[in-house]
């Protein structure tokens, strides 16, 4: 019959998941920040961040922002939410105020 396996509108397809998942609390999405920010965008997030005038004019910490660039490196500590806060200023600076 057409239409027969076809969710319903309101349902999200609920009824084409088995029970445990339909059961289970709602989870947010994560981000993979930690991982990232000390692996695979080290590199460009370091780069990013250590170009920002607000560094060169020393209203920023050069060492200490080193410091937590490496912490996370090695996995000494998660700084991936200050990290990605400095490499959204880095950017914005770069819109806002270079040009």
């Amino acid at each position: 019959k057409p239409g027969e396996y076809a969710p319903s509108a309101d349902s999200g397809g609920e009824e084409f998941l088995p029970p445990v998942i339909r059961k289970r609390a709602k989870h947010a999405f994560d981000l993979p920040l930690k991982r990232w920010l000390g692996q695979d965008l080290f590199d460009f997030s370091q780069e990013l961040i250590l170009e920002m005038g607000l560094i060169k004019k020393g209203w920023l910490n050069r060492e200490y922002i080193l410091q937590m660039l490496k912490d996370q490196k090695n996995g000494r500590y998660d700084y991936s939410l200050q990290i990605f806060a400095l490499m959204t200023l880095s950017l914005w600076e770069n819109i806002y105020l270079k040009s």
